[in-house]
């Protein structure tokens, strides 16, 4: 295989030896309802504080000055502290439309440096045309939802063993981060009128440290300059046209919440109490801190010719950059795959703009079993459990189930049981308060199908897609008010541990 100069030049400079792409899979996707934007919200008081506090003191990770507070601490004593908003925001926009067509795609590719990594990248295409000749149009955008990275290592008898690393949806929007247009609200950039930006923000661990530390250095600038608010504005959290990585983690507000406290509170042992707040958040961004997209070598050598080192889409035909021979592993399975059912959502599900406890429910249920999914290599599974028992136990049935690599999966079923029953479970039941009864038919490369009942009420039908699920990633923050405001309560929050 002949590399090109860019490439070579790039795979040297990230000490990259070797490059295969091991199958690339194209599925005709089906069609959606219409998702919207349920941001995470919190509602600090009182007794919120108290019951961080309880939570602090029983943590079950106690090791002298490293007690850290767990997602499970946090469902124990607070398991709504931090939801998706119970209101549906914006309508969520995807190329050509929810009722469109197009191709959901698992491209697998193994890059040889110092260790084997595999790149399990996840997207949609925008439409689907495979007229071309018969195959499929090489100027086909194909969007990137997702990256999972797994370390591979061999034994004596050349089985693999995968370690997953990392696990991330990627955040943009279809904006150009250079003429500043955003794809949000009416595109305006600043209002005037009361100092607020109408764009979108991330609502990351980081993203939420970076703006206590705003917060901070606004304090100072009022205080010893004599300015206001408006002499600021802090780009850092912006979503823009290009990529930035979001863990999946982050999709599961329990486990987002317990990253910022811990991350504080290590934060404050290591620099010590003394130290200044600006210090202390320094070292607290660096320990929350995301993968950064321009080290991963799939992304760079898509990025070839571009002015950027990230890029959010690329199209089909270069792929030939990666692999000169990928057209040998592509598998392209057309419409016959699946039911009616499972390609017509919109016919037979649920919409998404209610403001109701089934649907908010349904999100939770959706963004956490894909993140579970993810970090126990399950690609497929079925299950249904709930809470309707005599004695208000967990009933959990596992179905059919499958690895999305190799047969790890299956010894990981146990675990991840576990989690839905310790980490989502208390969640969607406020921890028993409300009788859940739930069905979940999950593809981590298609999508989440929710069936529910609360409270012995009727059973509704959701279907999330997962091949685009970071389109309407809770750590979006559709304007600049959602985004204080979440700043604003962790601020609170962390302040209590000191």
């Amino acid at each position: 295989m002949m590399n090109s100069p860019d490439k070579v030049s790039t795979l040297d400079l990230l000490n990259v030896r070797h490059i295969k792409v091991n199958r690339l899979v194209m599925v005709k996707a089906g069609v959606y309802n219409t998702q919207y934007h349920r941001p995470y919200e919190m509602y600090v008081d009182n007794s919120v504080q108290d019951s961080l506090h309880e939570c602090y003191r029983s943590s079950t990770v106690q090791s002298g000055f490293n007690t850290k507070v767990t997602n499970v601490d946090l469902n124990n004593v607070v398991p709504n502290l931090v939801m998706p908003s119970a209101t549906p925001g914006q309508a969520v926009s995807i190329p050509n439309g929810w009722q469109t067509p197009r191709f959901r795609f698992m491209l697998e590719v193994e890059v040889e440096s110092n260790a084997t990594l595999v790149y399990f990248i996840q997207g949609y295409s925008d439409f689907i045309d495979t007229s071309h000749t018969g195959l499929i149009d090489p100027n086909m955008l194909m969007y990137i939802n997702s990256i999972t990275t797994v370390s591979r290592h061999y034994n004596v008898m050349g089985a693999p063993t995968d370690v997953v690393i990392s696990s991330d949806n990627l955040i943009y929007n279809e904006g150009d981060p250079i003429d500043g247009f955003n794809g949000w609200d009416d595109n305006t950039l600043w209002n005037n009128t009361n100092h607020q930006s109408n764009d979108a923000y991330t609502t990351r661990p980081v993203d939420i440290l970076s703006g206590i530390e705003k917060s901070y250095v606004m304090n100072y600038a009022a205080e010893d300059l004599n300015l206001d608010d408006s002499a600021f504005i802090d780009t850092r959290a912006k979503v823009t046209g290009l990529p930035i990585s979001s863990a999946r983690s982050n999709n599961s507000g329990s486990t987002f919440t317990s990253d910022i406290i811990n991350a504080s509170i290590t934060s404050k042992n290591l620099v010590g109490l003394t130290s200044s707040a600006e210090d202390t958040l320094a070292k607290a961004k660096s320990i929350a801190g995301e993968t950064v997209l321009s080290r991963n070598p799939i992304i760079r050598i898509l990025a070839m010719g571009e002015s950027q080192l990230v890029v959010k889409e690329f199209k089909f035909g270069d792929l030939v950059n990666l692999d000169d021979t990928v057209n040998e592993r592509v598998n392209v399975i057309d419409s016959s795959y699946g039911n009616v059912v499972e390609l017509n959502a919109v016919e037979y599900t649920d919409t998404w703009d209610k403001s109701n406890m089934e649907s908010v429910a349904a999100t939770v249920v959706s963004s956490n079993v894909s993140y579970l999914m993810s970090k126990y290599l399950i690609g497929k599974i079925d299950f249904s459990i709930t809470n309707k028992t005599l004695d208000g136990s967990y009933a959990t049935f596992i179905g059919a189930h499958k690895s999305f690599i190799n047969n790890n999966g299956i010894k990981n079923i146990e675990a991840f049981k576990q989690a839905v029953e310790i980490e989502l479970m208390p969640v969607i039941t406020n921890n028993n308060v409300l009788q859940i009864e739930l069905n979940v038919k999950a593809d981590l490369y298609r999508d989440v199908w929710v069936s529910i009942a609360i409270n012995g009420g009727i059973t509704t039908e959701f279907a999330s897609p997962t091949f685009c699920d970071s389109l309407a990633s809770p750590i979006i923050a559709t304007n600049q008010n959602s985004y204080n405001g979440l700043v604003s309560d962790f601020e609170t929050i962390i302040n209590q541990f000191e």
